[in-house]
């Protein structure tokens, strides 16, 4: 456990937890939540769900798609939840054999840091969001 949690993969009985966590951004819910089995959590010594993160794998050739990074206020600053969540869902998609994964968000700048790039789209993405993809070699 670093930092007083861990990151774990989910467990049916986060998924309450997880959903509370994904509806305090409103931002999130535009599309639906991914299946709890989908998902990375940050877990305090005491149990409390304090970030989430789900790698969505539509098929190995298209890859999969990282949705609903969430880390819960104040555990936010410091602590590296959002960043050891987003890395987890990279590594399982490495492991998996996948040969990318997209990301869509309002915050490319903090994408760019994993090695997702932006991606030229001749449509506007359907919520209105930039869309980022990391390749694996």
């Amino acid at each position: 456990m670093t930092e007083g949690y861990e990151i774990r993969p989910a467990r049916e009985q986060d998924e309450p937890k997880i959903s509370a966590l994904v509806k305090t951004k409103p931002e999130k819910l535009l599309q639906e939540i991914p299946a709890w089995q989908d998902f990375f959590v940050a877990v305090t010594k005491d149990g409390k769900v304090i970030g989430c993160a789900a790698l969505q794998v539509s098929d190995k050739k298209e890859g999969a798609e990282l949705r609903s990074v969430v880390v819960a206020e104040g555990h936010n600053c410091g602590v590296m939840v959002g960043s050891r969540l987003v890395r987890a869902c990279i590594q399982k998609g490495k492991d998996m054999g996948l040969g990318q994964i997209k990301a869509r968000t309002d915050e490319p700048r903090y994408f760019r840091r994993f090695g997702f790039l932006e991606v030229e789209t001749t449509t506007k993405d359907k919520v209105g969001k930039t869309l980022m993809i990391c390749k694996f070699q």
